[in-house]
C-alpha cells in the first residue's frame, strides 16, 4: 500500500526571489546586454552594434518592462507599437484566453522600438513582405522567420484537435545564454522578466489592480501571489526610517 507523503510540497504558484531577478541581477543582465559588462564565460564584451544584439537587446526591454508574456512578445505586430498608435503604449492583441490589453511604455521605450523598426528590422524581414505591412511581426529571427511555433493539442476527452500558438524555445534559449554570460547563478528565462516586472512595479507604489490589468490577470488572488515578496522587503524598514532622527 503506497504512503501518504509526510513532507510539505513545493508549490509552482508561490512566487519566491529564486524566480526573479534581483536589483544586482538585473544590474548584471542588462549591463552585459549594454556592453557594460564583459562575459562571464569568455571574458569578451557583446557587440553591441550587431543586428542580434539591438535585436534581443529590446526584446529584454519590452519583457522586463512590460511584462508581458514572451509568446505575446513574439506576436507583437508593428501595428501594435507606439509608432504607429500614434501614443507611447503597445497593444497585446489577442493574449492569453483571447484577451487584449494595452500597456504603456516610457518615451525612451517608444523612441528604441521606433529605431529598431528603422534601422534594423528591415535587415531581418524576408524580402517577400513589404516593409510597411503593419500587420506583420515586430521581431524576425536571423533566417528571417517569426520566433512563433503553431503545436497541435488534442483534446483526450472530445478527441479535438486545436492549433496552439507558442513562442519558439530559441527565444528562451537566447535569454538563458545572456544569463549566463552576465554571470547569474540563476538559470533566467523569459518569466523569470515578467516576474521581476511584478515585483519592481509594486515595489515603486503601483496599485495591485492596475498590476493586475497590466498583467493580464483574470483573477487578482493570482497577481497578489507577488505582494509577500514586496512585504518581505519592508522588513525592518521602520528601524532604518527612524535612524534619520
Amino acid at each position: 500500500m503506497r504512503q501518504p507523503r509526510t513532507g510539505k510540497r513545493r508549490r509552482k504558484d508561490v512566487i519566491t526571489r529564486s524566480k526573479l531577478l534581483t536589483i544586482t541581477e538585473q544590474q548584471m543582465f542588462l549591463g552585459y546586454l549594454c556592453g557594460k559588462l564583459c562575459s562571464d564565460i569568455n571574458g569578451k564584451f557583446i557587440d553591441v552594434d550587431s543586428v542580434n544584439a539591438k535585436r534581443t537587446l529590446l526584446m529584454c526591454e519590452i519583457l522586463l518592462c512590460t511584462g508581458i508574456r514572451e509568446t505575446e512578445l513574439v506576436q507583437l505586430r508593428l501595428q501594435d507599437t507606439p509608432s504607429v498608435l500614434g501614443v507611447n503604449e503597445i497593444e497585446v492583441y489577442r493574449g492569453k484566453n483571447d484577451k487584449d490589453r494595452t500597456i504603456p511604455v516610457s518615451q525612451r521605450q517608444a523612441d528604441a522600438i521606433e529605431s529598431y523598426i528603422k534601422t534594423i528590422r528591415p535587415k531581418t524581414m524576408p524580402r517577400y513582405i513589404r516593409r510597411g505591412d503593419t500587420s506583420k511581426p515586430l521581431f524576425y529571427s536571423q533566417a528571417g522567420r517569426p520566433y512563433i511555433q503553431r503545436v497541435k493539442r488534442t483534446n483526450k476527452k472530445t478527441g479535438e484537435t486545436d492549433t496552439r500558438v507558442r513562442a519558439s524555445t530559441a527565444i528562451y534559449r537566447k535569454i538563458r545564454r545572456i544569463g549566463e554570460h552576465a554571470g547569474i547563478a540563476k538559470r533566467v528565462h523569459p518569466h523569470m522578466l515578467r516576474h521581476t516586472f511584478a515585483v519592481n512595479a509594486l515595489t515603486n507604489d503601483v496599485d495591485i489592480y492596475m498590476l493586475q490589468r497590466l498583467m493580464g490577470h483574470s483573477d487578482i488572488t493570482v497577481t497578489a501571489k507577488y505582494l509577500h515578496i514586496v512585504s518581505a522587503q519592508l522588513k525592518g524598514l521602520g528601524e532604518k526610517l527612524d535612524r534619520a532622527f
